[in-house]
């Protein structure tokens, strides 16, 4: 296995998102290298082959925006960078929703041609995502065929549910032979943007290393935008706040196809009432043409236009009418979008105790950042102006950059790793011997303190609960220390959902106590679970169990870990 030095393993980071597919690793010589920069998800396929009003194409489990001219077919394995243009683009796919179906994962893809024609078609996740993640791996053996053995690190959406997340983990494995060691939410990735491996970057946003800077950092990607609030020193992140917004660059299109809707629309009546010179006009079936027009396929390319050509107006041809469109009315847009999350970011600050005005460095990232409109937008925002900063020469890879910023932390820090999630103390999946990925409690945790975190296994009596704590001496959360070690498991068995709550309470005097409950949800069966500890004890439980098991470990900072253990 090819590994970068201090016996790490290559890590390979792949964000799958609904308009652009990115993936990073770490080289042999443990520098972060491109595999696939910016892809575009949604734009491959093949629309109407056959002639039979079905649709052919590959692309995401999330909303889906582009596709092709029926004139220039793509092959399904092609997965090339179309860039969406005037000429080329015929069809829009939108709002597309998953759901299972006798054990099986299906998106139901609805495209609108530029007629306003809708046709619908279900897919797998399988057979979307599948030529997607082939592609990836041919071009790491293409690029690096002396990496031969990796870790998979994978960005996955906040609101998908256990069973989702199991499947891709599934659709991983098929593909890449092993299952990711992590699927790494979007909204904490955003937290570890480029700014982790720019030292540049990383003076401009610390002058003073040694002090605490409030720091927010926006990843608005095609379907969703996530927030964060979080305090960082000393290169060092401490989540304040999150938030998941529903309004990305498919609600900015949406929104600005219906600017630009009501402003032909506009346009025409204006015409029917002052047009004297041509009183022949059939002013209804303008209006009907408007009407029937896909304008929100329409906006995806005004969008384009006016953030990387940075024109001031933007003609649109509808059934042979042409019409001349301001830039204004994209600026609207982006204006709304930007006061929405400043406003977001005042409460999200107040959450945690702080004021907007705090904030000293405003980070964003994500597709709807390449050009600079959407950077000009924030900084048109009074109480953010001049505190803005791009994540990156790319922000379209922001999210990929920040997973594998995540998992090299986990390397660094040997089996520790700050978990970024909203939790105070998340989950690890998937630990492998020299690959863990395991929460902690995060430094400035005010004692006493609580979590509870519920878990389901596997319909189909697979295990996939795996959850590792290792805590430090509570009495000093100045430095994490491992000093203890708790592990549960669910085992495969007959039942097939078994629900795990997991209660962690450190008290004042640093004192740790872990409690376990677990319920069978369907039929009654016989369940075993096993809770274990570093010294290998085992303890068997079976069916409908209720049971409480503490563990009350008094924690010494330098003591080793079989001691400070009071089983």
């Amino acid at each position: 296995m090819t590994q970068v030095p201090d016996n790490r393993p290559v890590l390979v980071a792949i964000d799958l998102g609904a308009k652009t597919t990115s993936a990073l690793m770490t080289s042999p010589e443990g520098e972060t290298v491109e595999i696939a920069r910016a892809w575009e998800t949604a734009c491959v396929g093949v629309v109407d082959p056959d002639k039979t009003g079905r649709i052919k194409l590959i692309s995401t489990p999330k909303t889906i925006r582009v596709g092709h001219s029926p004139n220039q077919p793509l092959s399904v394995k092609a997965l090339l960078p179309v860039k969406p243009t005037n000429d080329l683009v015929d069809y829009a796919f939108v709002g597309c929703p998953l759901k299972w179906q006798n054990n099986t994962l299906f998106v139901t893809v609805t495209a609108t041609s530029i007629t306003g024609d809708d046709v619908t078609q279900d897919f797998t996740v399988e057979q979307l995502l599948t030529p997607i993640l082939e592609r990836i791996l041919e071009e790491l053996r293409k690029t690096h065929p002396d990496v031969t053995s990796f870790h998979l690190v994978v960005t996955c959406p906040n609101d998908w549910d256990h069973r989702t997340r199991k499947r891709l983990r599934a659709l991983y494995a098929s593909v890449f032979g092993q299952l990711p060691k992590r699927l790494i939410n979007e909204g904490s990735s955003a937290l570890y943007n480029d700014l982790k491996t720019k030292p540049a970057a990383w003076s401009a946003l610390l002058p003073n290393p040694s002090s605490t800077v409030l720091t927010s950092t926006v990843d608005i990607g095609a379907s969703t935008a996530n927030l964060s609030v979080s305090a960082v020193k000393r290169r060092q992140i401490t989540v304040l706040a999150t938030l998941t917004l529903k309004h990305g660059g498919n609600y900015m299109s949406q929104t600005l196809g219906a600017n630009m809707e009501n402003y032909v629309t506009n346009i025409v009546e204006t015409k029917r009432q002052n047009d004297d010179a041509n009183p022949g006009t059939d002013y209804d079936a303008l209006l009907e043409n408007v009407k029937s027009y896909n304008f929100f396929l329409a906006a995806e390319n005004a969008k384009f236009a006016w953030s990387e050509l940075a024109i001031d107006v933007y003609s649109l041809e509808i059934y042979g009418e042409t019409y001349v469109l301001p830039r204004r009315l994209y600026d609207s847009v982006l204006t709304d979008v930007a006061e929405e999350i400043v406003a977001n970011l005042e409460t999200l600050c107040s959450q945690g105790g702080k004021r907007i005005s705090q904030v000293e460095r405003f980070v964003g990232i994500g597709g709807v950042f390449e050009g600079k409109a959407m950077r000009h937008a924030f900084d048109n925002v009074k109480k953010l102006r001049k505190k803005f900063i791009i994540g990156g020469d790319d922000s379209r890879i922001g999210v990929a950059r920040g997973a594998l910023r995540i998992a090299m932390d986990s390397m660094d820090n040997a089996d520790v790793l700050i978990d970024t999630v909203a939790e105070p103390i998340g989950i690890g999946a998937y630990v492998s011997e020299k690959f863990k990925f395991v929460p902690i409690i995060p430094r400035g945790t005010p004692l006493p303190h609580t979590v509870e975190s519920t878990f389901y296994n596997s319909e189909d009596n697979q295990p996939d609960v795996n959850v590792n704590f290792f805590y430090g001496n509570t009495t000093n959360l100045s430095r994490e220390t491992r000093c203890g070690h708790m592990n549960v498991e669910i085992e495969p068995g007959p039942a097939r959902t078994m629900e795990l709550s997991v209660v962690l309470t450190i008290t004042n005097s640093g004192t740790m106590k872990a409690s376990v409950k677990t319920r069978r949800m369907e039929t009654p069966a016989t369940n075993t679970f096993d809770l274990g500890d570093p010294v290998g004890r085992r303890t068997t439980k079976a069916d409908e169990i209720e049971a409480q098991n503490h563990y009350h470990d008094t924690l010494e900072r330098d003591k080793p870990v079989e001691d400070a253990m009071t089983l």
